[in-house]
């Protein structure tokens, strides 16, 4: 069915088509983090964290 503003067609009225599930299943997002290793980078940063928030500067 078509919608149609002023005799102009403005959008298609129809079912609704099935999508694809958004959700991983754990068994794959298990296996996922098995094969994967997170970047090692910030592997120190995070080890020490500095126990302040100078570096943020003033709240306002």
């Amino acid at each position: 069915m078509q919608i149609t503003v002023d005799g102009e067609p403005v959008a298609e009225l129809g079912p609704i088509h099935e999508q694809r599930s958004r959700w991983t299943p754990m068994e794959v997002l298990a296996a996922r983090l098995t094969r994967t290793q997170a970047d090692p980078a910030p592997r120190e940063e995070l080890r020490a964290p500095t126990g302040d928030t100078d570096e943020l500067g003033p709240i306002c």
